[in-house]
């Protein structure tokens, strides 16, 4: 990828040639409005339509849309210029490629050894490894896993924990306080428990870290969202400390917030930035589209999954 700087940005923001140029007023919303209305983009080339919507900066470029609104302004172009898909003024190189993972090693652990190839086409490392745990003490959790791009669950061990506070003995004796004698015998049981209890289970744990994923089709979405540098959610608060969303909050969750305070909402951020100008995402959205040549090449996931069973 291509890093521009803000004096390069500048000096070539947008194509003077373009019919609209002397229309730059406002901002980049106002811009994409000004062209998704009526048949403007018909006839132009998809890079100097996204050239023409983009701010500068010293490194980036910025679109003031979200990932589904940039996908939407593409999918208009694409609408009104169906019979004449004209990306960009030059063709790309030969080496110039989708944004595919692309490892020698497992990037998890370069000493893993063995691969598989999954049923979309993805090479993924095979390395396995194992750990006893006691029965009784196995709790778990569920995360997203980058190298996997997959959601796995993680199994442990949890020792009992001697939770009693340091008051809990008092000052002139040194005794436990009846208080908290009921909660020590607890402990001293589970503790007990624990260092008799055998280590049984078996947790089984494949790496799968992708190493490459170039015989994938890709969605429009996902090459925008590996091209994007910005996160593609954020998370917000409610003004104040109470949260004011709540009717939002799923059933199970709702437990965190029960003392009022905004834990934060997911959203989905209302910018993407990239590290080249329009010309050269049109050349990404392009590469994109001949993926598949009986046009049915996927533009959200969702599509993916429906059309390839990936």
């Amino acid at each position: 990828m291509m890093a521009y700087t803000s004096m390069e940005i500048f000096d070539n923001w947008s194509d003077p040639n373009f019919k609209f140029f002397v229309n730059r007023e406002g901002g980049i919303k106002e811009r994409m409005d000004f062209l998704m209305k009526d048949r403007r983009v018909e006839d132009e080339y998809l890079g100097a339509c996204l050239d023409y919507i983009r701010w500068g900066g010293q490194t980036t470029v910025m679109y003031g849309l979200e990932t589904k609104g940039l996908i939407n302004f593409v999918q208009h172009w694409m609408d009104l210029n169906q019979d004449n898909l004209i990306w960009g003024d030059k063709e790309h190189s030969k080496d110039f490629t989708l944004p595919y993972i692309k490892h020698n090693k497992c990037p998890r652990d370069e000493k893993h050894k063995g691969t598989i190839k999954d049923l979309a086409g993805r090479v993924r490392c095979i390395h396995k490894s194992e750990k006893r745990l006691k029965l009784s003490f196995i709790e778990n959790y569920k995360i997203f896993d980058e190298h996997s791009q997959m959601d796995k669950t993680n199994y442990f061990e949890i020792e009992p924990r001697d939770t009693l506070p340091d008051d809990a003995w008092d000052e002139n004796t040194g005794e436990l306080l009846n208080f908290y004698k009921e909660e020590w015998k607890e402990y001293q049981e589970q503790m007990e428990k624990f260092e008799e209890e055998k280590p049984t289970v078996i947790v089984k744990d494949f790496c799968y870290a992708i190493l490459s994923d170039e015989n994938v089709i890709f969605s429009l979405e996902e090459v925008l969202d590996r091209l994007n540098l910005e996160l593609r959610m954020r998370t917000v608060y409610c003004s104040g400390i109470e949260c004011k969303r709540l009717d939002e909050i799923p059933e199970d969750e709702k437990w965190l917030y029960e003392h009022g305070m905004c834990m934060g909402h997911e959203e989905e951020n209302d910018k993407t930035i990239h590290p080249f100008d329009g010309w050269t995402l049109a050349l990404y959205v392009q590469k994109w589209y001949e993926q598949v040549l009986n046009g049915r090449v996927p533009v959200w996931k969702k599509d993916k999954i429906k059309n390839f069973g990936t």
